[in-house]
Parts: structure tokens; sequence; C-alpha cells
């Protein structure tokens, strides 16, 4: 399953690098802007802000299933017979998040058991939106591990990638170059790692509903 994932992920962002990398900066871009413009009113610009997080988890998804992604389907998540139940979801999701964030290894696992839940909350509308978390606890039972191995993987690859480079950095007559390879694995890691993790967790998610599919 691991490396089914990790090999589509991969795949997935070779062929929408750019395209993703632009979608996922319009999201920062848009939800900064929503929080300053709305920081006198939070009530009403957090929910905004969480709703277009939403709409971006679901672009990578769109993207692990061979849709292009589009910057219009970060606002799918105000679509009028959806709005509602999307809006309040991700509020209560982001409230649990925030409840569990300072509890140690407990934070951790609750975010893996929460990480179907922004997928739930768009494509099953007969899910409530505080139900879409239950949902989401149920169906990553035995897809955590390996969604934790998954990550796993790809930071220990960029530690190890990153430790090496700094250590050729340090030799005499070569070591400039090596410290230019450095900074420019450093801006890649930046760039395009997020958006790998993103596709990552869509995947294990695709991966969960075919299976159940299957099952039934």
């Amino acid at each position: 399953m691991i490396k089914k994932v990790l090999g589509k992920s991969m795949t997935v962002l070779s062929e929408f690098p750019v395209r993703l990398w632009g979608i996922s900066l319009l999201c920062s871009v848009v939800r900064l802007l929503v929080v300053l413009t709305g920081i006198l009113v939070p009530i009403i610009s957090i929910p905004i802000s969480l709703t277009i997080a939403t709409g971006m988890s679901v672009i990578y998804l769109n993207g692990y299933n061979g849709i292009v992604p589009t910057a219009s389907q970060l606002f799918d998540g105000f679509k009028k017979e959806n709005a509602q139940r999307v809006i309040g979801g991700s509020c209560w999701l982001a409230l649990w998040q925030f409840i569990w964030f300072f509890i140690p290894v407990v934070n951790v696992i609750k975010l893996l058991q929460y990480s179907f839940t922004p997928y739930i909350l768009m494509q099953r509308p007969d899910v409530s939106p505080t139900d879409a978390l239950k949902v989401s606890i149920q169906e990553t039972r035995g897809y955590k591990a390996p969604l934790f191995g998954a990550m796993l993987i790809v930071v220990v690859i960029e530690a190890v990638i990153t430790g090496l480079l700094k250590a050729l950095a340090t030799l005499p007559s070569v070591g400039i170059i090596f410290n230019v390879l450095l900074v420019l694995f450093g801006i890649i890691v930046n760039l395009f790692v997020p958006l790998l993790m993103g596709i990552i967790r869509a995947g294990f998610y695709d991966e969960a509903q075919k299976a159940k599919t299957l099952a039934e």
C-alpha cells in the first residue's frame, strides 16, 4: 500500500508540478487575505479560510484520480448545496485538532484519525458535519500506520539527502558546488514536499474507498 500510494503520488506531482504549486500558493494567499481582512470578525474569516483549505485537500484527491487541478476547485466548498455542511464540518475539525494539539503523541494519532475528514465533507453529503470526524476515525483504521509510514519515508529521504549535501559541502575545492546544490534542494523541498504530503493523504483516502467498495 505504501509503495503504491507513494509511487502514484510522485507521478501525480510530476504531471502537475507547476499547476499544483500555483494553486497551493493561491490558496495560501487567499486564506491570508481572508484572515487579515476579517481580523475584526474572525467568526466569519476563519470559517472561510478553513473551507478553502478543505477545497485544497480535494484538489489533491482530484489529481490522484487523474482530474486536472483547477483554481476554481478551491471554492467548491462554498457551493450552495454543500456549503453549510462543509463550512460547519471544517470548523468542527479545526476545533478538535486544536483541542488535541497540546497533547504530544496523541495529537499525531488524532491528526491521522481525522485525515479523511475533508474528503468526506466534500464528497459524501449523507454524512453530517459532526459525524464526518467519526466516519474518518472508523475508515482510517488499518490506514493510520501506512499513512504515517509513507510520510515518514519522505521526511527521512529529505533528511538523508540534506545531511549528505551538508557533509559534501565541507569538502575543499568542490564544497561550494554542494552548497549551491543544498540551497537548490532546500528550495525544491519547500516548494513541493507539502504538495506531495497532500497527495499522499488523498491517495490513502482513495485507496481506502476502493478497498471498501470491493469489500461490499
